[in-house]
């Protein structure tokens, strides 16, 4: 790729210092400039915990790359001990990105982005009402909610049954409750759900203390009120240097063989 400005965020700095000094020295030499405030270039040594808190800590703008030194990698087409050929790569080949959809939070008169998913995690039960737009579609006492992105689908929300969405350019997202309530009161909820992103989906929190956690990061905590769900205008750019796509992420996520 040409030389550009360039970061690297690592939240195990110790640990990974020699691999750090090695992408530095390599990278300067080859005349790309460090710019901590506005890079153009985020390399994140770490995990896929690692590459969220670095997307959100640069307001989702830049082109983000990760070296996997975590467990999953999800994000990640290379590992710490292919260091050597990532960065010969950055230097010496062109460079492709995939946009990946961003959803927008608004609430408190705030407006917060994610990539993969919100929770709505309550410290007792919570009552919520869903509105498709302006239309109701649904209410129930719950511990909380879950919205996640296509590219989300593999995470949270899956351990809640939720399909996975094989392809991160699909128009849709979906939410499902967390351990909804059925009784005489709350006999019909409607429990998880797939919407269009050209729809919104509307949250009116009735009760509870509830924390808000956008991409596993604590944003508000005792949250009621309103929370509106929405596609953003803007994507975030995830750089590749070699074939790579959402299925071939979650093939490599779950370890699936060829027969």
């Amino acid at each position: 790729m040409e030389p550009c400005t360039f970061v690297i965020c690592s939240h195990q700095k110790e640990s990974n210092e020699k691999a750090i000094d090695y992408l530095y020295r390599r990278l300067i030499e080859a005349s790309f400039i460090l710019d901590e405030n506005n890079p153009d270039l985020i390399i994140i040594l770490g995990g896929d915990g690692s590459f969220l808190h670095a997307v959100h800590d640069y307001d989702f703008t830049g082109r983000f790359l990760l070296i996997n030194t975590g467990h999953l990698g999800f994000f990640s087409d290379y590992e710490l001990k292919g260091l050597e050929d990532c960065v010969n790569d950055i230097i010496n080949k062109e460079d492709t990105y995939e946009q990946l959809p961003l959803f927008r939070a608004e609430y408190l008169n705030k407006n917060h982005l994610f990539l993969s998913d919100l929770t709505l995690l309550s410290e007792k039960t919570t009552e919520l009402s869903l509105f498709i737009d302006d239309q109701y579609l649904t209410k129930s006492r719950c511990s909380g909610i879950v919205v996640a992105s296509p590219i989300g689908s593999t995470g949270f929300i899956n351990s809640l049954n939720s399909p996975v969405i094989l392809k991160s350019d699909i128009e849709i997202y979906q939410y499902s409750l967390l351990a909804p309530v059925f009784n005489r009161l709350y006999p019909n909820s409607i429990s998880r759900g797939i919407i269009s992103q050209k729809q919104n989906l509307f949250i009116n929190v009735n009760d509870g203390r509830n924390n808000c956690i956008l991409d596993g990061i604590k944003y508000d905590s005792n949250f009621d009120g309103e929370i509106t769900i929405s596609l953003s205008d803007r994507k975030l750019s995830l750089i590749h240097f070699k074939d790579s796509d959402n299925l071939l992420r979650i093939s490599k996520a779950i370890n699936l063989k060829e027969e």
